[in-house]
């Protein structure tokens, strides 16, 4: 049980980590654009952070589930 609750205390300190870099992509963003929020229109705020974040593996906290083929397991 004490391995369990510390992975899981390690999960949440990632995902939280993954929200403040989230957090300074904005800033930076915010910065460049003379302090105007990325539009929601395409391209999606995913891909005009991007620049300021590179790594995808931000978007998803480790302690989301894993869907095989989507949340409810069918792939259409």
């Amino acid at each position: 049980p004490a391995l369990g609750s510390a992975q899981e205390y390690a999960r949440r300190m990632s995902c939280l980590n993954n929200h403040k870099q989230l957090g300074l992509s904005v800033i930076l963003y915010l910065d460049d654009s003379e302090g105007l929020y990325p539009p929601r229109v395409k391209p999606t705020w995913v891909e005009r952070l991007y620049p300021f974040y590179q790594t995808t593996k931000l978007l998803k906290c480790p302690s989301d589930p894993v869907y095989p083929s989507g949340p409810t397991g069918n792939t259409a």
